[in-house]
Order: C-alpha cells, then structure tokens, then sequence
C-alpha cells in the first residue's frame, strides 16, 4: 500500500515536471514568435458596413494590434486623421482603414462623377485601376466629318472603382471637365479609362 503511495507520488511529481516543461517550451516559443513580427502598432478597423462618402466615426472603428513590418504604408495610425474623414468605397467588417479608403469631405470646388457602362459598351475600364489611382481619359468621336481621338483628362484621381464584373468607375475632377465627360458619355464613340504608369 505504501509502494503503491509512493509510486503514485513519483508519478504525480513527474507529471507536474512535464506538463511544467511543456509549458515553459510554449511559453518561450509564443515568445520568440511574437519577437519575429517586430515591433507592434495600433491601428484600425472597421466594424460595421460603411456605404461610400459617408462620415467615419468612432462608433465605426476599433484599434487593434499589428505587426508595423507587415501594414501597408498608406495605414493611418491617429484615429483623429479618421474620424475626420469620409469613405471613399465601401467597407467591411475588418476592413484595415488606409488613406486609400477614405477621402476629405470637401472636394475643393471640384466633382465627383461615375462612368457607367449601362448595355452602351462605349465605355472601357482598365481592369488594374484600383481606388486612390491616378489615371488618364481617353476620348473618341466625331467632328466635322474626322475621326478623333485625344486624352480628355490625365492625371485625374479615381475615388472608386465598381465591383468585379461591374464597369464603372468614380473620379475627382473640375466642374468643366464633368461637363466634357457627361458629353462625351452621351454622344462620344468611345471613352477609355487608363492606369497611369
């Protein structure tokens, strides 16, 4: 009985040496990972769905930690640079907040106008076009019985760009050349949207 108590003893000691080893190698392993990602920052992410241009507030945000080594340059850091701001395409739940999804709520005295493709099929979008790009527009027609083509604009900002499989796009431009790309929509051949290198 007493061999028996003893034994138990051991063996209880021995466990507790173990599970303790186990967690020691754990704890130094978790350790030597989280020394691996560098420095860690606080940054923010979205918790609900946000609808484009509209005020981002606290309620919207939560901080989270990230590894600074692995955030995208363009990731905003101050929450005041945020709330301070609207969205510029829709968000998700999740959605890292980076310059490139927000935008200020005054445009400057300029405009913001869609492109669609509605069945016309006279408007072509470059497929690598992303939100905050810079691009060119590019313009066909008719004038006095010539075929035209020039670049309209160049240079202009892209505020958003439509979903997969939907042709549009959004862009920051002056009163005067909303007017041309309204015209252009309208009685133009062709309009096409170009990524600028």
């Amino acid at each position: 009985m007493i061999a028996t108590r003893r034994r138990a003893t051991w063996l209880l000691v021995i466990a507790v040496l173990l599970g303790s080893l186990g967690a020691y190698g754990f704890y130094r392993h978790v350790n030597e990972y989280e020394a691996s990602l560098g420095e860690m920052v606080q940054v923010w992410v979205v918790t609900t769905e946000v609808s484009p241009y509209t005020p981002v507030t606290k309620e919207m945000l939560r901080a989270t930690s990230a590894p600074k080594r692995y955030l995208p340059a363009s990731a905003i850091l101050d929450e005041a640079a945020i709330t301070s701001q609207v969205a510029a395409v829709p968000l998700h739940p999740g959605d890292l907040i980076t310059t490139a999804v927000l935008r200020s709520p005054d445009l400057g005295g300029q405009r913001s106008i869609t492109l669609q493709d509605q069945g016309r099929s006279n408007i072509f979008i470059d497929a690598t076009i992303q939100t905050g790009d810079r691009v060119d527009v590019l313009v066909a027609y008719r004038e006095n019985e010539q075929d035209v083509a020039r670049y309209l604009l160049t240079g202009v900002q892209v505020l958003r760009v439509g979903e997969k499989g939907e042709q549009s796009i959004s862009l920051l431009v002056s009163q005067d050349a909303a007017r041309e790309l309204v015209w252009m929509e309208n009685f133009g051949r062709q309009i096409r949207v170009v990524r600028q290198g």
